[in-house]
């Protein structure tokens, strides 16, 4: 059975941010995760913007647009 834990290192010491799943004598393996990697809660709770909130007003349309390839293209996707 794997189970993860969080904690914190410091100063040689680990300490469990919440009680292990057992109290018996078992191995452990502890992985180091940078601060950069790891989210708050808050982070994890803010809405992420979809395609077009992200790039709005990045994009310009090309008044030049080839008709032919315009019309196989609406035809293509029905558009």
């Amino acid at each position: 059975m794997y189970t993860t834990v969080n904690g914190i290192y410091e100063k040689g010491q680990i300490t469990l941010e919440e009680m292990p799943p057992t109290n018996q004598k078992m191995r452990v393996l502890v992985t180091f995760v940078e601060e950069t990697l790891v989210q708050t809660p808050a982070q994890t709770t803010k809405p992420t913007l979809g395609f077009a909130e992200r790039w709005q007003g990045q994009f310009k349309n090309n008044v030049e647009t080839d008709d032919a390839r315009l019309a196989y293209l609406k035809q293509r996707y029905q558009l």
